[in-house]
């Protein structure tokens, strides 16, 4: 499981408004989490990423799994070892995987991460690389977790068993880190997505014993096409 990052909301979007004057329409309200599109980059831009540390052999997989989403959106990503950076990779052993959402990133000092990767190593399997490298990047692109889309989303959370499960090992998540990150719901004019689908990249996996309907999640490892037609939407090519 991974966290969105948040952490000032107005500074966040006086960065997003003087990186993509589009981005201001979409800044209503004070949603705790970030919106889809009120972060997203300047369309035709280039992003430049550094990783902090690393194998060269782990960091040449994640740059491959990263660029799947370059076919569908006019961005362009630019990997440096050196010099200013708009996104900063940290790779770890043993903790948790987190991305800042879209412009948010530029808020954050040079020397910090806005990015982590916290169990990935050179042995991971094609799946698992994928399945947190492309969502970790969809973050950092400005989308929002699947199962938070409010748009015909099925999804009747057992709160009770919610709590449960992710006050406990692996997360040990606080009642608000649960409620910001799996319980709570967009409002639909926060939001310029689709209908809910359950085969996103940017989706949890939960068991049914977490909903008081039976619906469950499977861990997705690649982009559904929904999420191919939004990456177009967004960052749109013509």
């Amino acid at each position: 499981m991974c966290i969105d990052v948040t952490e000032n909301y107005e500074e966040e979007m006086k960065i997003a408004a003087k990186e993509n004057p589009a981005n201001l329409p979409m800044q209503r309200g004070k949603a705790r989490l970030a919106l889809e599109v009120a972060r997203r980059w300047k369309n035709g831009r280039t992003i430049r990423i550094k990783f902090m540390n690393g194998s060269n052999v782990l960091k040449k997989r994640i740059k491959e799994a990263a660029e799947t989403w370059l076919e569908y959106i006019n961005l362009k990503f630019e990997w440096i070892e050196s010099g200013p950076s708009d996104v900063r990779i940290y790779l770890t052993n043993g903790d948790g995987s987190w991305s800042y959402i879209g412009t948010s990133t530029l808020r954050i000092a040079q020397n910090k991460p806005t990015m982590q990767f916290g169990w990935l190593t050179e042995g991971s399997s094609e799946r698992e690389l994928s399945r947190v490298v492309i969502h970790e990047f969809g973050h950092m692109l400005g989308f929002i977790h699947e199962h938070q889309n409010p748009v015909d989303n099925p999804i009747i959370w057992d709160e009770e068993e919610v709590y449960r499960r992710y006050r406990g090992a692996p997360n040990y998540w606080s009642d608000e880190e649960i409620r910001i990150n799996v319980l709570d719901r967009y409002k639909n004019d926060q939001i310029n997505g689709s209908h809910y689908d359950p085969d996103s990249i940017m989706v949890y996996s939960f068991p049914a014993s977490l909903t008081k309907n039976g619906i469950s999640s499977k861990w997705n490892s690649e982009l559904s096409e929904m999420d191919k037609e939004m990456a177009r939407r967004v960052y749109p090519k013509t």
